[in-house]
């Protein structure tokens, strides 16, 4: 029996844990002793040949301090999931050569990789049950989002906001600074994201850069929920097709096409129907599987190499830029400038125990007032708490949970008590009133995404 040890790092993002045990369950499957292991490579065996998934993560976070043998890299099967445009995957590209045999998940990422002269193959997703958690029961609410902040996410969510704000919705924006291991406000894992999928109607998805990049993982693991995908218009979504298997509408389109799902359930279950049909029956991960139960007999038999010809010297400049832009000193922690409030001190409302600071340049979504109280009802230590303001200029606003390094942006509710403590200081400015808060070691502050994710 052949072995293949998925190797990962300490803190490696759980997208990757997620793809890792489900390709392992599907290999012992087909009979190939499949496991993960973190920390380092398991010695040399000579019926044992690893994966990295993804490379770049691996070296990054572990791989400095246990660095693989060029034999045990020999031996490895590098599985990417990277954007073309990401430096990312430039690092992959540097490591390639490197590789017994390299695979992505993505169509157009295989032929950005073969343009570089890498010899790539493609990793078909699809169905595999420990991923099913269809539900015809039905769902609760009529839509989330899920996916890392960019600018360019808020600014399309912000366009649409005067529609999504009509529905019952969930924005769950993680933070992609740094590695998401674990549940929090902004990232959803387990349990938690399987019954946030299972009770949304609609999935909402949203390319991260300009890119037509198909989300393949996210959307699979929606259909495997019963949950229709609406998407952005995207490129290499084949053999799944728009119309019959998820919806899909150009960026300006899609707060207009997620009404029209809401307010016609039938239609959008009978997406969500034949697309979770189709991938049981005609998109299994057991095809990836096998891919790759072959490909490790191949490189047990020295047959693999993922690189060759203009491929090394691609690695070869990859390496040269990444260390270019190594020697380029980075930016300090990101303060984010207090926007101009002129004119809207005397539209602040006051209740019995908070302050609402609106945003004279944009709209609030749906119920935001309302779950910015709720958030310093839940955190009793906080002084103030912000949310989701759309402004098509600037788009979604505050998306992240705050930190001591970022000031808020309107809307904000700050309690009565902390504005008065601040006001008594002698500096009466709005402005100036938060921007003491957040200096202030003892002021803490609260994004209501945190609320929100906890709604049952």
């Amino acid at each position: 029996m052949t072995r293949l040890t998925f190797v990962l790092a300490p803190g490696q993002n759980h997208f990757f844990v997620e793809l890792a045990e489900a390709l392992c369950d599907e290999l012992r499957r087909l009979d190939v002793e499949a496991q993960h292991v973190t920390g380092g490579f398991p010695p040399l065996e000579p019926d044992r040949a690893y994966a990295l998934i993804p490379p770049h993560e691996y070296f990054v976070l572990e791989g400095h301090r246990t660095p693989p043998s060029p034999e045990q890299l020999r031996r490895t099967i590098f599985i990417t999931a990277e954007q073309p445009e990401t430096i990312h995957f430039h690092q992959n590209v540097a490591l390639a050569d490197r590789a017994g045999a390299l695979f992505d998940i993505n169509a157009r990422a295989v032929r950005a990789y073969r343009r570089q002269g890498v010899r790539a193959n493609h990793l078909q997703l699809g169905y595999t049950p420990s991923w099913d958690h269809f539900d015809a029961a039905g769902p609760a609410d009529d839509l989330i989002f899920m996916g890392a902040w960019t600018s360019r996410r808020g600014r399309v969510i912000a366009e649409a906001a005067g529609e999504l704000a009509q529905l019952r919705g969930r924005y769950v924006f993680s933070d992609n600074s740094r590695p998401n291991t674990v549940a929090s406000p902004g990232f959803l894992t387990g349990a938690d994201k399987w019954e946030a999928l299972t009770r949304s109607r609609l999935l909402l998805n949203v390319h991260q850069g300009d890119e037509p990049y198909f989300e393949w993982h996210r959307a699979l693991q929606a259909i495997h929920c019963g949950t229709t995908v609406l998407t952005e218009s995207s490129s290499d979504a084949e053999p799944l097709v728009a119309g019959r298997h998820y919806a899909a509408a150009d960026a300006a389109g899609l707060g207009g096409a997620a009404l029209e799902l809401a307010r016609d359930p039938a239609a959008a279950a009978a997406l969500a129907a034949e697309a979770y049909e189709y991938i049981n029956a005609d998109l299994p991960l057991s095809r990836a599987a096998a891919a790759l139960a072959e490909t490790v007999a191949g490189v047990l038999a020295g047959g693999g190499g993922s690189a060759a010809g203009r491929g090394l010297l691609a690695a070869s400049a990859a390496r040269a830029r990444l260390w270019l832009k190594r020697s380029v000193p980075s930016r300090g922690p990101e303060r984010l400038p207090m926007p101009d409030l002129e004119g809207s001190v005397p539209e602040m409302a006051a209740t019995d125990h908070f302050v609402w600071i609106p945003d004279p340049g944009g709209e609030p979504l749906s119920t935001a007032r309302a779950d910015l109280a709720a958030a310093l009802e839940a955190d009793a230590a906080a002084s103030f708490s912000y949310g989701l303001v759309a402004d098509a200029s600037r788009g979604i606003l505050n998306p992240l949970p705050w930190v001591s390094n970022r000031v808020p942006a309107p809307p904000v509710m700050v309690r009565a008590d902390a504005m008065r403590t601040a006001v008594s200081g002698g500096e009466g400015e709005l402005a100036v009133v938060l921007d003491r808060l957040v200096s202030d070691p003892d002021a803490k502050g609260v994004n209501i995404q945190r609320i929100v994710a906890r709604r049952t």
